[in-house]
């Protein structure tokens, strides 16, 4: 798989980041007194806006937070449609956070079951990611959102 092949750190590292999210949303929504759902559809304006300030940049840590920002605002996007009636608690907020995690598991799982390229060439090595990604696909793009899957 890519990201190096997953393990259950990468789990856990991905709760605490998420966990942080939603404590960073939480603390901004107490200090400014407006409901978490406003801080997180604000999100919603500003981070696609610092990505089109930062795109393009070839500073590693800007393209990293870059990426951190295209993960958040997918999940923040999510959350922000179905949220049933508007509130999201922490339970909520981690709930589509463990079914991306099981994802990731079981897309290792099946990357696991792919025979390796026989040759090291990236012919052969991009062939076997389409693979992988082909089968994540067709496993978890099932017109839902990334919560549902």
């Amino acid at each position: 798989m890519t990201i190096c092949g997953y393990n259950h750190q990468m789990g856990e590292g991905l709760r605490l980041l998420f966990g942080g999210m939603f404590d960073a949303i939480m603390t901004k929504s107490i200090s400014e007194g407006v409901p978490f759902e406003s801080i997180l559809r604000r999100e919603l304006v500003e981070i696609p806006r610092i990505n089109a300030e930062i795109q393009g940049s070839p500073a590693t840590a800007l393209q990293m937070f870059a990426g951190l920002n295209v993960i958040a605002l997918s999940y923040f996007q999510d959350l922000a449609k179905n949220a049933p009636d508007g509130s999201i608690d922490k339970s909520t907020f981690m709930t589509g956070v463990e079914s991306f995690i099981s994802m990731l598991e079981n897309v290792e799982d099946y990357s696991l079951q792919v025979p390796l390229a026989a040759s090291s060439s990236q012919e052969m090595i991009a062939a076997r990611a389409s693979t992988i990604g082909k089968w994540a696909r067709q496993s978890f793009d099932l017109g839902k959102s990334n919560s549902q899957a």
